[in-house]
């Protein structure tokens, strides 16, 4: 009768993964504690040591990544995303995550092909969606934006974002009332949407509805010196 006392080398190897799954999960959550700390530097080393001990680790190159690209270093957080897509390659949010970044690059092609097989894998994300139309939107291709934001107000009809992207389209595009429509429907989703309250104040300020487009903009200084403890505006639309 085998002695059930002695581990057969598969099942000690298990156990040794398990002991150092177990190790990198915790090692990966006091990194994430310190991310959410804005202690980014500290919360890396924790990260890579969890790595260290679980180098297949998905979810930790996942989150490194974002870590990094809190800190700036969009480059080096693509090669994270890239080791995690090459571990999970049936993952939409690494791919939706690892466009975002491509965007935040500007290099939307690249990013329009991550969204691509991001809403491949799952065609109800609305997240992806919406990131596309923003590129779409970059460069300058309107009438596919349009696209975007619509199927994504199908899914999410108060999505403030989507409405927010289209007004900036249909502004961008001369159609002021248009514009007034989408960024007062941004508003009625988010009231506390900063952007959105600036942009409708610009908006009808060019249709001559002054007293309207003061009140917007004190709403917006409001939340913004509510917020920040600073009354200037410094993310007034470009296309103003």
């Amino acid at each position: 009768m085998p002695d059930s006392s002695v581990a057969t080398p598969s099942a000690q190897n298990n156990n040794e993964n398990d002991v150092a799954f177990s190790e990198a999960k915790a090692l990966l959550k006091k990194g994430m504690t310190l991310s959410s700390s804005q202690k980014s530097e500290e919360a890396l080393t924790f990260i890579g040591k969890a790595l260290e001990l679980k180098p297949d680790y998905a979810d930790a190159w996942l989150i490194k990544g974002v870590v990094l690209g809190r800190l700036g270093k969009l480059e080096a957080a693509l090669m994270c995303y890239d080791k995690m897509i090459e571990l999970q390659p049936n993952s939409a949010d690494a791919w939706l995550i690892k466009g975002a970044t491509f965007s935040s690059l500007g290099k939307h092609p690249d990013a329009l092909s991550c969204y691509d097989k991001a809403l491949e894998l799952n065609p109800d994300y609305a997240d992806a969606r919406l990131n596309k139309a923003f590129s779409l939107q970059n460069i300058g291709d309107f009438e596919g934006a349009f696209k975007c934001y619509d199927e994504v107000l199908k899914q999410k009809p108060d999505c403030a974002k989507a409405w927010y992207g289209k007004g900036i389209a249909h502004a961008k595009m001369g159609i002021i009332e248009s514009a007034l429509h989408s960024f007062e429907k941004a508003v009625e989703s988010k009231p506390d949407f900063i952007e959105a309250l600036l942009a409708e104040s610009i908006v009808l300020d060019k249709l001559g509805r002054m007293q309207e487009a003061e009140v917007c903009m004190r709403k917006a200084i409001g939340l913004k010196n509510m917020l920040s403890g600073n009354s200037s505006l410094s993310n007034i639309p470009a296309w103003r």
